[in-house]
């Protein structure tokens, strides 16, 4: 397994950084290689990555979502990604967000897209 951590700040208030993490819909627009999140319930999602070696595909639950504080998930078919997402206000109008996960080695591209992907993320929110 690969752990991974990073954070951004965000000049926007919490609540706007926790709306863009839950319109999982929007995700292909700041994650590098992601072509599709959808929901399949209210707790579960399906993910479609590019990766080095082509196209990957899984189902994710989402473990604990605390609203403009956390949410935090898992992949469906043995644990090969799992991780969470935490909001921290830091003053009126500032974010900082926190991203960590574990995802098996296949899945290691990911892994090394989430700076940028933060970095996008940032951007995006900020515009």
């Amino acid at each position: 397994m690969l752990g991974v951590e990073h954070q951004v700040d965000v000049a926007v208030p919490v609540t706007a950084a926790y709306k863009l993490c839950t319109r999982f819909e929007d995700f292909p627009r700041f994650m590098e290689g992601v072509e599709e999140v959808r929901h399949v319930d209210d707790t579960h999602l399906h993910w479609r990555v590019r990766l080095d070696d082509g196209v990957g595909e899984w189902d994710a639950e989402l473990v604990e979502v605390r609203p403009e504080e956390r949410i935090a998930w898992r992949a469906m078919d043995g644990g090969l990604y799992a991780g969470v997402v935490t909001f921290l206000r830091l003053e009126d109008g500032m974010t900082r967000v926190t991203m960590s996960a574990e995802v098996d080695d296949n899945l290691a591209p990911l892994a090394r897209r989430v700076p940028g992907d933060l970095q996008r993320f940032k951007r995006l929110l900020e515009s």
